[in-house]
């Protein structure tokens, strides 16, 4: 083993275990080669084994642990890693944990056990670095409106009590910075700003209950003050209360016309399956901060997510010459989820460019992600008069009736596509359109 050559230590092992059946140790150290041979099946069995004849060895269920987490298998080794700490806390154990309520999105959890972990070995850079970049995650994740303790005008020892704090969460250490907080709104209680930095710390401690307090009183006390609505709006976003969320950032938007109102605006209404108007509401926070990747993201997601709800078929690109620039235009706007935009491209395209046989379809599709049916069956049966042979533009139409209730047409529709080419998402909708006119009919 200590040559590093594992193979031959495996046979050795399996001379020992056949001998010592009743020995874990050597369950235990047969598992550890196997592990480095990355033999993660082997090494689990003999782990399990090893544990069954004595299940308080800490290095045995924390090596267990390490194996089911490579697995995938969180849960099994999240069990067995809070055996070990339970019988030997040690810093690496924690640090483990953490890094499982991590992969799982539990970021206070893991912010808990990254702490722990560096009250066990307060010299390891590895643990300060990794509860540094969590603490990013969940700033990230939050987006509060903070205050900077450069806005405060009062003593420097309230501006080095607000920085020291600051510190503390940047530091996963939210425990301490509360105290601090507290201690400055007792003396200053009529401080909306100190507030809306006790309810900061108190949302990152997942206390919603004692933020949504603190945010309240702040609005009460500055109504001026953008943050508070906004950080309101968060915590009524995590408790689930879409319609209050939406009123405290509309009150924040009557304030100032920022990218984050816009895009937590975009997420509530995106929760919610309005996703066309989540789409103007990405593209309005984009508009305002282009600069930040994530917002491209949320639009990107948010655009296929559509057009899988839309249930259109997409029209594929052509290149006819002269419209191939404002194809692919029109195109990477409606992918971005400008489709206002994209809309007068196209319209160019129809107007300039009768040479474009699909030039109406594409536009029908922009109307109707545009939540403009009628002016889509308006294209899609202008594209008919073109292509009556294409079987996209039957089925699209279908949709845009589908979407107009005019369920008849919308059939018959469905039946002339199937006829020219017969696909399953024809029987999809064709059933749909048949349970919600049941179900209308019912009501």
């Amino acid at each position: 083993m200590e040559r590093g050559d594992y193979e031959n230590a495996i046979a050795q092992y399996d001379l020992l275990t056949s001998h010592f059946s009743d020995d874990p140790r050597y369950y235990a150290l047969r598992g550890y080669c196997y592990s480095k041979r990355q033999l993660f099946a082997n090494a689990l069995r003999d782990y399990s084994s090893a544990i069954s004849l004595k299940p308080d060895v800490p290095s045995t269920l924390f090596n267990r642990g390490r194996i089911y987490f490579v697995m995938g298998e969180y849960e099994l080794a999240l069990a067995d890693y809070l055996k070990s700490a339970d019988l030997s806390p040690a810093w690496d154990v924690f640090l483990n944990i953490g890094f499982i309520y991590r992969c799982r999105h539990e970021f206070e959890q893991a912010r808990q056990f990254f702490r722990r972990a560096l009250r066990e070995d307060c010299d390891d850079k590895f643990v300060n670095h990794e509860l540094l970049s969590l603490m990013r995650i969940i700033d990230q994740k939050s987006l509060l409106r903070t205050v900077p303790s450069a806005c405060f005008n009062g003593s420097p020892e309230i501006k080095r009590i607000i920085r020291k704090a600051q510190q503390h969460i940047r530091h996963g250490a939210c425990e301490e910075a509360l105290s601090l907080y507290h201690g400055l709104v007792i003396q200053h209680p009529r401080n909306a700003g100190l507030l809306i930095l006790r309810g900061r710390c108190c949302f990152y401690m997942e206390n919603y209950e004692s933020a949504l307090k603190d945010f309240s009183m702040a609005a009460a006390m500055a109504p001026e003050n953008p943050a508070a609505w906004i950080n309101q709006a968060r915590v009524y976003m995590k408790i689930k209360q879409a319609a209050m969320a939406i009123r405290m950032l509309q009150k924040g938007h009557e304030l100032e016309d920022a990218w984050d109102i816009w895009y937590l605006l975009g997420i509530v209404r995106e929760e919610n399956y309005e996703l066309n108007q989540a789409r103007r509401c990405y593209w309005k926070a984009l508009e305002r901060a282009p600069e930040r990747k994530f917002l491209h993201v949320a639009l990107r997601r948010l655009m296929r997510r559509i057009r899988l709800a839309s249930g259109l078929r997409i029209v594929k690109m052509t290149n006819p010459p002269g419209a191939d620039a404002v194809i692919r235009k029109a195109a990477s706007l409606m992918k971005e989820g400008n489709c206002e935009a994209a809309l007068s491209y196209y319209d160019i395209l129809v107007d300039r460019f009768p040479q474009c046989r699909l030039r109406y379809e594409m536009r029908g599709c922009c109307f109707y992600f545009m939540e403009e049916y009628e002016k889509a069956c308006e294209d899609f049966s202008a594209q008919l008069k073109l292509t009556p042979h294409r079987a996209s533009s039957w089925f699209n139409r279908a949709q845009a009736y589908a979407a107009l209730e005019r369920f008849a047409e919308a059939l018959s529709d469905l039946d002339a596509s199937e006829r020219i080419s017969p696909k399953s998402d024809i029987v999809l909708t064709r059933d749909t359109i048949y349970e919600y006119r049941k179900k209308r009919t019912g009501n």
